[in-house]
């Protein structure tokens, strides 16, 4: 089986184990690395509280890395050998995926002074509990809402750059070379986003120090710094990723 889902079970996957003894369970972003049951775990990157078990569990195999980031066919489309990246930013996308918890959409565009003389488009998701706040936010011809949109690619490739979380969204930018300004919502998502500015894939900010890391990413001083970003990403997320992890699920790895 193919086990995907938020939080780990070990229990379950005991007893599916004790009840399907020659089954092969393949579990992805797994984060308990004791439980032996699994026999493969393909993770992103390894969540610091997976240390310790994944040097004592010998009898799992352990896959990590962002060739195994799993990036939905509409996008393949959308991606160049290249991406454009100009001197300065002339067009931002922000985008927090379906329901941005902490609201971060609404308190950037809150602050329009950030994005003086910068185009900016914004994406609206599903599960936004603040929407009718947003509509009703009066804000200046270069922001733009965009709504709940069915083809972020598109905009995400029109963009020269893009905030958003540590998450799918993050993946896909990478995916198209579009440089990440990432602000993470959840311990989880910051400790996704350290490992990928370790990486030379994006940079962080948070609400507080926002205007002064905007203000540098957008200028041309931070032009080689964004191409760097674009290509790095381009090269780790690749779109392969459910081709390798069908490889390990069928035993061909």
């Amino acid at each position: 089986i193919l086990y995907d889902m938020p939080f780990p079970d070990p229990q379950f996957i005991k007893s599916f184990k004790i009840n399907n003894p020659n089954s092969i369970v393949t579990a992805l972003d797994y984060s308990d690395s004791t439980d032996s049951n699994i026999n493969n775990v393909i993770n992103l990157f390894d969540h610091p509280r997976m240390l310790p078990g994944k040097k004592e569990n010998i009898r799992t195999k352990f896959f990590t890395g962002l060739q195994f980031a799993i990036i939905r066919e509409d996008f393949h489309n959308f991606r160049i050998s290249q991406k454009n990246i100009p001197q300065k930013v002339q067009n931002i996308l922000i985008s927090f995926g379906g329901a941005d918890p902490s609201e971060y959409t609404y308190k950037l565009i809150s602050r329009p002074e950030l994005f003086n003389h910068i185009n900016v488009s914004v994406t609206v998701g599903l599960n936004f509990q603040n929407k009718n706040k947003i509509a009703n936010l009066e804000l200046p011809e270069n922001i733009k809402i965009l709504g709940t949109v069915s083809n972020i690619e598109k905009f995400m490739l029109q963009a020269d750059l893009i905030i958003c979380g540590a998450g799918t969204t993050m993946l896909e930018a990478f995916f198209l070379g579009t440089p990440a300004l990432v602000i993470p919502q959840t311990e989880d998502e910051m400790n996704f986003a350290n490992f990928a500015k370790s990486q030379n894939l994006c940079n962080i900010a948070n609400l507080n120090n926002i205007d002064n890391v905007l203000s540098k990413m957008v200028d041309a001083y931070s032009f080689e710094i964004r191409k760097k970003l674009s290509k790095n990403g381009m090269t780790l997320v690749d779109g392969n990723g459910a081709i390798r992890i069908a490889d390990i699920v069928l035993g061909n790895n």
